[in-house]
C-alpha cells in the first residue's frame, strides 16, 4: 500500500483538504466547509474532518492508517490550548498513521512553496497575523492592538469631522465611496447612532461591505496616484513590519539571513502595500528577503507534512494543477 501525507487549510468559510504521494504527486483534493472551531464548536469540525478525509481517502485508494503525517493549518487556532483540544477532539479520531502538527492558518504559506527552517510569515485579509520560526522556536500573534488598514482610513474622515485636519479630495471621495452625504451625516451615523439613538438614521445601506472593501478601493485609489491614499497603505505597511519585528524578536531571527511570506488578499491585492512592507523590513532587517505565497495554503500543509513523514518530497516534484482550484 502506497503512503501518503495529508494537508489541510481550515478555515472561517472553506476548508482545503489533499493528498499526496511520496513522489509529491496530488492524490487527492476536498473542498468542505468553514472548519473554524470559535463558530461552531468542537463536534460539528469533527463531523467535517471525517467526512473529508474518508472522501479523500476513497480517492486516493487508501486508508487513514496509510498517511504517514499530517499538518493541520486551521483558522480558530489561536491559543496553545485551542491545538490540545483540537487535536484530541477533531483530528485524534480519523485515526492517522503517523505524526500531526496542528497550528493557525496563518502557518502554512511559510511552506507554500517548500519547506523552511527559519522564516516569518504575515497574512493580512479580512484580519492580520503574524508568526515566525527558527528551528524550535516558534512565536505568533495578531496584533490585537493594531488599527487595520479599514480603520486607519476611516480615521482620517473621523479627523476631519472633529476639526483636527481639512477635508480633502481623497477624504471626499472616501466619504462617497461609503455612502454618507456629509462630514456630520458620516460622524453622526457611525459615532451617536445605530442602538444609541433611534432618532439617528442607521448606516447606509451596503455599509458593512464597503467598509470591508477598503483595502481594494484604497489599491484604487493608490493606483491612480492618491498621494493620500499611499499615506494610509504606507502607514498600514509601518504596523505589519512592526508586527514582524515583533516576531523576529521573539523568535531570535534578528540579524540572521531569512524570508518574509506575505499572504492574505489585502497584501495580495495591493502592489503598493507590498512595496513599502519591502522598503520598511529591508532598513531594520537587511538579510530578511520579502516574496508573496506563491500557491495555495494547503500546499504549504502538504509540504511540511511530507517533512515530518520523509524530509520532504523530492525538489520540484509538488505541482499546483487545476485540481486545487476547483472542487472534483
Amino acid at each position: 500500500m502506497a503512503e501518503f501525507v495529508l494537508g489541510v487549510d481550515g478555515g472561517s468559510s472553506k476548508t482545503h483538504l489533499a493528498l499526496a504521494d511520496r513522489a509529491g504527486r496530488l492524490a487527492a483534493f476536498v473542498a468542505g466547509p468553514g472548519t473554524n472551531h470559535e463558530w461552531q464548536g468542537m463536534a460539528p469540525v469533527k463531523k467535517v474532518f471525517a467526512m473529508m478525509t474518508a472522501r479523500a481517502c476513497r480517492q486516493a485508494g487508501c486508508r487513514p492508517s496509510d498517511i504517514r503525517a499530517a499538518c493541520f493549518g486551521l483558522s480558530g487556532g489561536d491559543i496553545a490550548s485551542d491545538f490540545v483540544h483540537l487535536k484530541r477532539d477533531t483530528i485524534d479520531p480519523l485515526g492517522l498513521g503517523g505524526p500531526v502538527r496542528v497550528s493557525n492558518d496563518a502557518f502554512l504559506p511559510l511552506f507554500n512553496d517548500k519547506y523552511r527552517d527559519k522564516g516569518a510569515a504575515v497574512t493580512h485579509g479580512s484580519w492580520h497575523k503574524w508568526l515566525a520560526m527558527n528551528g524550535n522556536r516558534f512565536f505568533m500573534h495578531e496584533g490585537a492592538h493594531i488599527f487595520g488598514i479599514r480603520q486607519l482610513a476611516v480615521t482620517d474622515v473621523a479627523k476631519v469631522c472633529e476639526g483636527f485636519r481639512r477635508p480633502s479630495p481623497h477624504t471626499d471621495r472616501l466619504l462617497k465611496y461609503l455612502g454618507f452625504s456629509g462630514y456630520l451625516d458620516y460622524f453622526e451615523r457611525t459615532f451617536y447612532g445605530g442602538e444609541k439613538r433611534a432618532w439617528v438614521r442607521r448606516l447606509p445601506p451596503g455599509y458593512a461591505g464597503r467598509f470591508r472593501r477598503i483595502p481594494e478601493w484604497l489599491g484604487r485609489e493608490a493606483a491612480r496616484g492618491s498621494r493620500e491614499a499611499l499615506k494610509v497603505l504606507d502607514a498600514n505597511a509601518a504596523q505589519l513590519v512592526e508586527g514582524t519585528m515583533a516576531t523576529v524578536r521573539m523568535t531570535g531571527l534578528t540579524g540572521k539571513k531569512f524570508e518574509v511570506v506575505l499572504s492574505g488578499s489585502v497584501l495580495a491585492g495591493i502592489p503598493a502595500l507590498r512595496r513599502f512592507f519591502a522598503r520598511r523590513l529591508a532598513a531594520l532587517e537587511p538579510g530578511a528577503r520579502t516574496m508573496g505565497a506563491p500557491g495555495k495554503p494547503v500546499r504549504g500543509a502538504l509540504n511540511f507534512a511530507a517533512h515530518m513523514a520523509w524530509d520532504g518530497f523530492p525538489s520540484g516534484s509538488l505541482k499546483e494543477p487545476a485540481l486545487w482550484y476547483r472542487q472534483p
